[in-house]
């Protein structure tokens, strides 16, 4: 069964978008719960990310509270 495993598979993620293999690094900006439910921080930290090339940011909402929720 270990003789099917492949290693370093190449995965497309998006339209001309791989990882894997020899492809670079991709990076994903995680923003989470890093701008504490406020709209101004999550939009900076947005803005960081665009200004450093980044590919890809994640951005959590919790719903949960009304102090972490992005109104």
């Amino acid at each position: 069964m270990a003789q099917n495993l492949k290693l370093n598979p190449i995965v497309e993620i998006a339209p001309g978008r791989n990882i894997g293999g020899n492809w670079p690094c991709f990076i994903i900006a995680e923003i989470g719960q890093n701008h504490q439910g406020d709209v101004k921080i999550a939009k900076q930290l947005i803005k960081i990310a665009k200004y450093y090339e980044t590919p890809t940011f994640l951005i959590n909402a919790n719903q949960g509270s009304k102090k972490s929720r992005i109104r």
